[in-house]
């Protein structure tokens, strides 16, 4: 590549995030190392680990000899994922941020790809397919890719779609990221809230038909979970949606915030009626949470606000509590489990 080549290229940081990862992380930072873009900024970010991540992080830093500029950095304490994705980007170098995961590993040409995509496509994000495995240390296992959901509903806009954003995949132009709205909430996703802010400040975000990393599935994934069928499992999974209803919660709150810091006075129209529509689905979901902490008369009373917002039979199969929806599901999974 000529000198006049790199120097028509943007900046762009290449940013791995870890916590607690110290089984994974060296297979992450060996990815990012092996990034074939230039000019390339690598920042190996450490959200407070209490194990040795931060540790492998810097030796490796120290012994690179590759063509990049490497940066390490740690957070005096741990401020969750959308927290630390906000801190990196606000010390980045790069016009365009590509995000990994302390436990996933890219592939030499992922940086290439997608800014190569998001340029051309004038994008504000973009995010793409993953292939999914299982194992550590050289003996993995694949799962197969993941299946792209493009777009989902969300009840706070009238006029749009969100364009959905897979945060292990994802890639954003620093411009276009909230960096000035003060994050004061532990987020642990930080997909759900970008692509709900990028819908409503109406920028471009599409995906990329290409496998660009491996995605690691294992027991302490923020995200994935494994399928469940027995009693305990069931519930599990039921009190980590409530958790998820939580986080949503505190999402809508921060697209809020964003909101009237841009339109303090709301006079733009448009903006009323998200912040009334917004509102609205806050307080559904800040019951959602505790839906199983209600009493039967309390889920009731709100059970339009559920079939609103998640559907009847999500609702109905709810509405008697825990015990009478774990059976629901099993009987459920049953059924189709005899129905192959």
């Amino acid at each position: 590549m000529t000198a006049t080549d790199l120097h028509n290229r943007p900046l762009v940081t290449f940013a791995v995030f870890a916590y607690n990862q110290e089984r994974y992380i060296r297979e992450a930072v060996e990815g990012a190392f092996a990034q074939t873009y230039e000019p390339l900024e690598i920042i190996l970010s450490d959200d407070c680990s209490r194990d040795r991540t931060f540790n492998i992080m810097q030796d490796m830093a120290a012994n690179y000899k590759g063509p990049h500029v490497v940066r390490v950095r740690r957070n005096a304490n741990n401020i969750a994922t959308f927290g630390h994705l906000m801190s990196v980007c606000r010390e980045s170098a790069g016009e365009y941020i590509v995000v990994a995961a302390g436990d996933d590993i890219s592939h030499a040409e992922r940086t290439t790809k997608i800014v190569s995509f998001m340029l051309r496509n004038r994008l504000s994000a973009a995010s793409s397919i993953a292939e999914r495995f299982a194992g550590e240390g050289g003996n993995n296992r694949s799962l197969g890719l993941t299946t792209p959901i493009y777009t989902r509903y969300d009840r706070i806009f009238s006029d749009r779609s969100v364009v959905r954003i897979h945060g292990a995949t994802a890639a954003y132009r620093k411009s276009a990221l909230p960096l000035d709205i003060p994050v004061t909430q532990r987020l642990l996703t930080e997909d759900t809230v970008l692509e709900t802010y990028f819908a409503w400040a109406a920028e471009r975000v599409e995906f990329l038909h290409e496998n660009l990393i491996y995605y690691r599935v294992h027991a302490d994934n923020t995200s994935h979970r494994m399928a469940a069928d027995s009693s305990s499992e069931i519930a599990n999974s039921e009190i980590r949606l409530c958790r998820m209803k939580g986080e949503a919660a505190k999402s809508i709150e921060f697209l809020m915030e964003c909101i009237i810091r841009e339109d303090a006075e709301l006079h733009n129209e448009t903006n009323r009626e998200i912040l009334l529509r917004a509102s609205r689905k806050l307080s559904y979901l800040r019951k959602r949470m505790e839906w199983y902490d209600l009493s039967l008369f309390q889920r009731i009373r709100i059970f339009r606000e559920f079939n609103y917002y998640d559907g009847f039979f999500g609702g109905l199969s709810r509405l008697m509590g825990m015990k009478a929806y774990v059976t629901t599901k099993k009987t459920i999974n049953l059924i189709k489990q005899s129905g192959n």
